[in-house]
């Protein structure tokens, strides 16, 4: 959860709308892509990647092609 969210709200039925500033859009932004790193460390442990890829006998760069990723992803 982002915590102390700093923006303007539309209340307006048909609007909606929610504008933070480039400050707060930068903060927010840089607290999601924590999160989310943290969850996908707890989820997808380092080195279940690593064995995946040696058992199919593939080195890093073969493995992000058939995965996605950058070449050291894997």
């Amino acid at each position: 959860m982002i915590k102390a969210v700093k923006e303007k709200f539309c209340n307006n039925l048909k609007c909606r709308e929610v504008v933070v500033d480039i400050d707060e859009s930068a903060r927010m932004s840089k607290e999601m892509l924590a999160f989310n790193k943290k969850v996908n460390r707890e989820l997808t442990p380092i080195d279940l990647l690593a064995n995946v890829r040696e058992r199919f006998k593939l080195n890093q760069q073969q493995a992000a092609k058939v995965f996605g990723g950058g070449t050291n992803a894997f």
